[in-house]
């Protein structure tokens, strides 16, 4: 996500200033994806009590993406939002980092359920 985060930022957004801090989201997208692989694994194995949609492998991954969805979408629009509100900061540094991170963010979650 982080290369096409890139991209976003300075094609789309034509964001010139890219900070040194901007690095530090590989590590915060890092945490995300542990959490939403988390999420995605304990829904996994609860699928497994529910006999009927145990029928085949499409079936029960299906379930699982539409029950871990919602808490991932969740999670990943509160953290954008949190990562947007550094907007209001005078220092281009942490508004570059800021925006950049809402990015990478975004981009995950695109991934993680495609």
């Amino acid at each position: 996500s982080i290369p096409v985060a890139w991209f976003l930022f300075t094609v789309v957004f034509q964001i010139k200033y890219f900070s040194t801090l901007n690095t530090l989201a590989l590590f915060i997208v890092a945490a995300i994806g542990a959490d939403d692989i988390f999420i995605f694994m304990d829904a996994y194995k609860q699928s497994q009590y529910h006999l009927d949609i145990l029928t085949d492998l499409e079936t029960r991954m299906s379930w699982v993406y539409r029950r871990t969805g919602t808490a991932m979408a969740i999670t990943s629009a509160t953290t954008c939002a949190a990562f947007l509100c550094t907007l209001i900061t005078p220092l281009s540094s942490i508004q570059s980092f800021g925006i950049f991170a809402a990015c990478v963010i975004l981009i995950d979650y695109v991934l993680v359920m495609s």
